[in-house]
C-alpha cells in the first residue's frame, strides 16, 4: 500500500512538473516574441531619428534657399532699378513686377520653411512618445524575465 502511494505521490509530483515546464515553455516563447519586437522597436527608433536627421537637413536647405531668394531679389531690384527705361511710367510698372514676384516668391519660401518647422516639432513629438513606448515595453519585458529567473530559481 505504500508503495502505491509512494508511486501515486511520485505520479502526482510528475504531473505537477511537468504541468511547470510546459508553462515554463510558453512564457519563454513569450519572452522571446517580446524581445523580437524590442528589436524591432529599437530598429524603428533609429528609423524615426534618421527621418528627423532628413527633416532637418530640408530645413536648413530651405532655410538656404530663402537666403538665396533673399539675396537674388535684392540683386534684381537694384539691376531693375539701374536699368535706364524710355519712361518714368514703364519704369515704375516693370519695378512693381518684379517686387511683386520676388515677395510671392520669399513668401512662399517662408510658408514653406513655417509648414517644415511645424512638421518636424509634430514629428518630433511623435517620435519622443514612440520612444516612450518603447522604452516602457523594454522595461515590461526585463519585469517579464526578471519574473521568469525567479520563477526558474524557485524551482
Amino acid at each position: 500500500m505504500t508503495e502505491t502511494s509512494t508511486l501515486l505521490k511520485q505520479a502526482q509530483q510528475m504531473k505537477n512538473h511537468f504541468r511547470v515546464f510546459s508553462e515554463l515553455g510558453e512564457f519563454l516563447i513569450g519572452v522571446q516574441r517580446l524581445e523580437g519586437e524590442v528589436v524591432g522597436m529599437r530598429a524603428q527608433r533609429e528609423a524615426l531619428r534618421d527621418e528627423i536627421e532628413d527633416l532637418e537637413n530640408n530645413k536648413t536647405k530651405i532655410a538656404t534657399d530663402l537666403a538665396i531668394a533673399s539675396k537674388d531679389a535684392a540683386e534684381r531690384m537694384e539691376v531693375a532699378e539701374k536699368k535706364n527705361l524710355k519712361t518714368e511710367q514703364a519704369h515704375k510698372k516693370k519695378l512693381e513686377v518684379v517686387k511683386k514676384k520676388l515677395g510671392e516668391d520669399i513668401l512662399d519660401l517662408e510658408t514653406k520653411l513655417t509648414n517644415l518647422e511645424s512638421a518636424h516639432t509634430t514629428r518630433v513629438a511623435e517620435l519622443k512618445e514612440e520612444e516612450a513606448v518603447l522604452l516602457q515595453n523594454i522595461k515590461t519585458a526585463s519585469i517579464a524575465e526578471n519574473r521568469f529567473k525567479a520563477r526558474v530559481n524557485a524551482l
